[in-house]
Formats: structure tokens, sequence, C-alpha cells
């Protein structure tokens, strides 16, 4: 073990709080106001069009931040930390989020960064964290940490070793995360592919095999084009529902945009009734629950018709086109485009038989998708060693 000297945080570091600005005082010029919400993926990254007026020299201006700070939430996701550069300036750091100054006659910047990243670090923040509902510290319990400190060309060594094993990571995951959109990627295809090989030659389908026939005003590779609401109903979601209204012991599975997040006390719909979300990030992913739900607001659920196709197959399909969205700040589907939208439909033996041959695909892509995420553990994994080695002088 190192011999190093142990010292406090706070004693080697300025540690600065952000400031209340009033959201009154916003407005769409000016320097970016950095939250919480901001402090991402280890960047500073602009998620809004909020803005704050700060004249030079005034008391507001110890606020404002320069390219290369390193900031950390102290509030929800605590002790996360990214650096400021160029593309969110001029910015002003607001409440609830750090600004933390190594002094660089006891400590590297780069250094400080790494040392923000360890596992002890992570565990002195979470002991110190106060909030049932929302997770909070103080810069002065950050200030608090104590840690083995080396002379600073120790630290510079280190950092470089640090950085060098982090771009050997980075190469690794990003590969790794590649193939894995690869994998998305082929699924989707699998789908199109089975739909498209699957049509049958012009002419050979009867309007008896299917219930809707008078609904198909043409026919395209044999397959009737049809109106999604003439072989599902389309329905929003539960509109008086919320996740508040999620209950933690709920007989039944809750359905939101963003997919099965919570229980519920009754069901509305069956199992495999696809459900999509209608806004918000998820907008246009599709769900099959495999168990009975209730699907809350921003949802649309598309009911099979009895003898017309099946959920499975409605979900598969529903995947494999583009969707009417709407809306640029939060995307949106409506109820009326998706019942109006056409697709084409094959009969229901046929129907049965591509969902049979892509569950066939989706079970060998779901076990790759899992090896893939082992190995990337592993990489990220491998990152903790590293820093654990590099603060016990073992690196």
């Amino acid at each position: 073990m190192t011999d190093w000297p142990k010292v406090r945080l706070g004693d080697v570091a300025r540690i600065q709080g952000g400031h209340a600005f009033k959201s009154a005082e916003y407005g769409r010029a000016g320097h970016y106001v950095v939250r919480i919400a901001n402090v991402l993926d280890g960047k500073v990254r602009r998620t809004d069009e909020t803005f704050i007026e700060i004249a030079p020299g005034s008391q507001l201006s110890r606020f404002v931040l320069n390219r290369g700070d390193l900031l950390m939430t102290l509030t929800g996701n605590i002790g996360r930390t990214a650096l400021v550069d160029e593309g969110v300036l001029p910015a002003a750091l607001n409440q609830r989020v750090a600004r933390l100054e190594s002094q660089p006659q006891f400590l590297d910047r780069d250094f400080l960064r790494q040392t923000l990243g360890t596992q002890l670090f992570k565990d002195h923040v979470a002991e110190r964290s106060r909030g049932a509902a929302q997770q909070n510290i103080s810069t002065k319990d950050v200030g608090d940490y104590e840690f083995p400190l080396p002379p600073l060309d120790e630290q510079k060594r280190i950092v470089a070793k640090l950085d060098q094993a982090q771009r050997q990571i980075d190469q690794l995951t990003s590969n790794l995360d590649l193939q894995l959109a690869a994998v998305g990627d082929f699924g989707r295809a699998a789908v199109n592919e089975q739909i498209k090989q699957g049509q049958l030659p012009e002419g050979d389908l009867r309007s008896s095999d299917l219930d809707i026939s008078s609904t198909a005003d043409r026919v395209t590779g044999g397959w009737p084009i049809v109106p999604i609401s003439s072989v599902c109903r389309v329905d929003w979601g539960n509109t008086k529902l919320t996740k508040k209204s999620y209950v933690e012991d709920g007989k039944f599975l809750a359905v939101s945009a963003a997919g099965g997040d919570g229980r519920i006390g009754h069901a509305e719909h069956a199992a495999n009734t696809p459900v999509l979300s209608a806004i918000g990030a998820n907008c246009g992913r599709m769900f099959l629950p495999t168990e009975d739900f209730t699907a809350i607001k921003n949802t649309i659920t598309l009911t099979p018709a009895l003898g017309v196709t099946t959920g499975d197959f409605l979900f598969h399909l529903m995947q494999s086109i583009q969707l009417p969205i709407r809306g640029a700040g939060q995307p949106f589907i409506s109820k009326g485009d998706i019942q109006e939208f056409e697709v084409s439909l094959p009969p229901l033996d046929e129907q049965k038989r591509i969902v049979a041959k892509l569950d066939e695909v989706q079970q060998e892509l779901a076990a790759l998708r899992g090896t893939l995420d082992k190995r990337r553990s592993l990489a990220l994994s491998f990152r903790e060693r590293t820093l654990a080695a590099a603060f016990a002088s073992d690196l």
C-alpha cells in the first residue's frame, strides 16, 4: 500500500455551489443556465433553451463558467460529473450543481477528475446523502472526502496511464455498442424481409381468406392494403390514469409511454395486445405485454380483430413501418393518424408462419445481445479495477 499522505478534498480544491437563479428572469439570450439535467455522460449538454443575463463585473459574474470547469451534481443522481466545453458557453452555474477547482500547487485538475470517478468517492457520497424521495449532498460533504494524495509528478503519471486505459475501454465499448446496434438493425431487417419474402404472387389471394376484404380497396404483391383500424381497434390508453395511479402490490401490469414500468389494481387489456408509445422520448416504440394489463395516459392500444390478425403479428408489423410522428420539440402520434395508416396484410396462416420465423430470429439475437452485454460490462469493470490499482499505487 502507498504511504501517500491523506488529505481532505476541501483543503486542496475549491468547491463552489451554484446560484439560485429566478426562473422569472430566464430569457432566450445571455448565459446558458447549467442545471442538474445538463450534467450528462461526462460532458455538459444543452437540453433546453434557458438563459440568464449576467452583466460583466456584477456579483453574479462569479457563477460564470469557463471551458474545462469540472462540475458535479448535488441533488438527484448525486456525484455525477462533467466537463464544460465550448459548445455550452457562455454559461452560468445554477443551484444544486457544484464547480470543483483544484489548487494547482497540490492537486492536478485531471487527477481530481479521476479521483471523483473512484468507487471510494462514490461510496463516500452515498454515505453522506440525505433525503427520501430525492438524494442530496452539500458542498461540505464533498469537501470532507479524504484520500491519499501522491506528489504532482506521480499524479500526472497516473492520469496518463488511466487516460490510456480509458481510450482502450472507450474503443472496446464503442465497438460493442456498434455490434449491439447492428443486432437491433438486423432484427428490424428480419421483420421487413419476412414480410417481403412472404408476399404472395399477384392474384393468388382470395377474398374469402380475409374477413376484412370489403375494406381493401387495392392489392400489393398479392396482399390487400388496408387501414390499421380495419384489422384492430385503436384506442387511447386510459387518459385518467398516470404513473401516480400505480400501486406497489398491484395484481396487474401497468404500461406507460416508457413501457411496462409499474403495477396497478385492475386490467383493461388482454396479454399480447400491442401498445404504442404516443408521446415523448419513446414515441413510436412498440410494446407487447405478455400478461393482462392496463395502459395509461400517452399510449395507444391496438386490440387485434379476432380471425383477422394476432397481437404478435401486429406488433412485428408495426415495428417494420415508419409511423406518422408529428411535433419537433415533443414528438407525438395521433390516434387518427394511426387509424388511417395503411398496411399490407397477409392471410392469417401466413401471419403465423412469419411470426414463428421471427421468434426464432429474435431468440438467436437475444443470445447474441446477452453475450455482447456481458463483454461491455467486463470492459467497464476493467476501468474500476484500473482506478482502484492507481489509487493503491499498484498501477
